[in-house]
């Protein structure tokens, strides 16, 4: 079989390779980009982000275990809308969490598949539902995938068509060629060894491998930061519940640190509902943007990072912050948390007159009551959250603007 033939032959399997790979990776990854696209326009729905008429979902509240449809249900619900609302009730009730974000098979409209978000109220009488379905998402993005599939089948025709004139006498070149080929077919696409040469083919050829390699580690990218923003919390920018959920479960299924422990301490703002009645919920929303920058600029810097991990910090949800302390001494885990403290209380937030209700520039103070658990052996995160939480309970109770933890035995430090 003569060179050139092989040359080609060789051009059109390669060819085909990228073409088999990113249409696999595409459709593995198209899924998750609609969850993470759906999950990330729910939770902005429900942190009243983003509110406008082109939202394609639905609302029910669900109070005293009796949902009710806040909006109109699926148009195709065939007359099952209160089975479908119990249903998706009973699903979120199951999650025994107070705010999530998940998607779920309908049992009721056989094969339909959900994203729901959900949040319990202060007052934990009534659960808040918004839903979207999926085929709504992945109709929002198929026009994302028509440019994107063309440019890959663009490029692709343009390997294959190149690749037909290299010449039988570059042998040095079609080798290295062939290197590439199989690199992007692995998706081994960075510092790529593309030939040099003078014939204008082979410079085609090297351009359109070079520009193939950079469209797909762009899409790479993008899959990556679409993803991403299902575990960030859309206004303060800190890790979300999700995030928190994900760390805090790797860190329990990891092997103990000898000699160390692990802590949990739940912060919430004191009196932040008397903030957003005062002045107004964008000034809480300021604060509570503040109060991440406070954990990010007091967590941020330990001088013992290279023996421990850095501690982990997360939005719980509403005024509520979590943070984990991965490696500690338990009768030093107080210190974290204290440190917090000490610096929310010397800290005078200058709210800008832009946000507040009367127009007028403002300055307010702030504290916070921590919750602190220890973790034992066997615990799961459910129970050291609970621990956490009844710290919390106590030192809301004892006066605020304190650190508390009840095991191993009681403690409160007030900074």
């Amino acid at each position: 079989m003569r060179l050139r033939t092989k040359i080609f032959l060789l051009a059109l399997a390669s060819t085909v390779l990228v073409g088999l790979t990113t249409a696999t990776l595409f459709a593995r990854s198209w899924q998750k980009i609609a969850s993470a696209y759906g999950l990330s326009i729910l939770q902005a729905r429900l942190d009243h982000q983003g509110l406008n008429d082109s939202f394609e979902g639905w609302e029910i509240e669900s109070r005293d275990q009796s949902p009710r449809w806040l909006s109109a249900p699926p148009a195709d619900s065939r007359g099952v809308e209160k089975e479908l609302a119990s249903e998706i009730a009973k699903v979120v009730t199951k999650t025994r969490l107070p705010e999530g974000c998940f998607e779920y098979t309908s049992d009721v409209q056989k094969g339909r598949r959900y994203f729901l978000a959900f949040r319990t109220s202060s007052d934990k009488a009534s659960v808040r539902i918004i839903g979207l379905e999926s085929a709504s998402i992945l109709s929002n993005l198929k026009p994302w995938a028509v440019p994107f599939l063309g440019i890959l089948l663009a490029v692709i025709a343009l390997v294959g068509g190149v690749s037909f004139a290299v010449s039988a006498a570059l042998d040095r070149d079609y080798a290295m060629i062939q290197r590439a080929l199989e690199n992007i077919g692995a998706g081994r696409l960075k510092d790529l060894m593309l030939p040099k040469s003078q014939d204008p083919s082979i410079q085609s050829l090297a351009l359109g491998l070079k520009n193939l390699s950079r469209v797909l580690d762009q899409k790479d990218q993008q899959i990556s930061d679409v993803s991403s923003m299902a575990y960030l919390d859309p206004m303060t920018g800190i890790p979300n519940y999700r995030s928190f959920v994900r760390f805090a479960d790797e860190l329990l299924a990891a092997a103990p640190l000898p000699g160390h422990s692990k802590a949990l301490a739940i912060l919430d703002v004191d009196f932040f509902k008397k903030v957003n009645d005062t002045y107004g919920h964008p000034v809480g929303d300021f604060v509570l943007k503040e109060v991440a920058r406070i954990l990010r600029e007091t967590l941020r810097g330990d001088p013992s990072a290279t023996e421990r991990p850095k501690d982990f910090f997360a939005r719980y949800g509403g005024e509520e912050f979590v943070i984990v302390m991965p490696k500690v001494d338990p009768a030093l885990a107080q210190t974290a948390p204290l440190r917090i403290l000490n610096k929310l209380k010397s800290t005078r937030l200058h709210v800008p007159a832009g946000i507040t209700e009367n127009g007028e520039s403002v300055v307010i103070s702030i504290t916070a009551s921590f919750g602190l658990a220890i973790w034992e052996s066997g615990w799961t995160r459910e129970q050291w959250v609970k621990e956490a939480d009844q710290g919390l309970y106590n030192a809301k109770k004892n006066g605020r603007a304190r650190v508390v933890r009840l095991r191993p035995s009681v403690a409160e430090w007030t900074g």
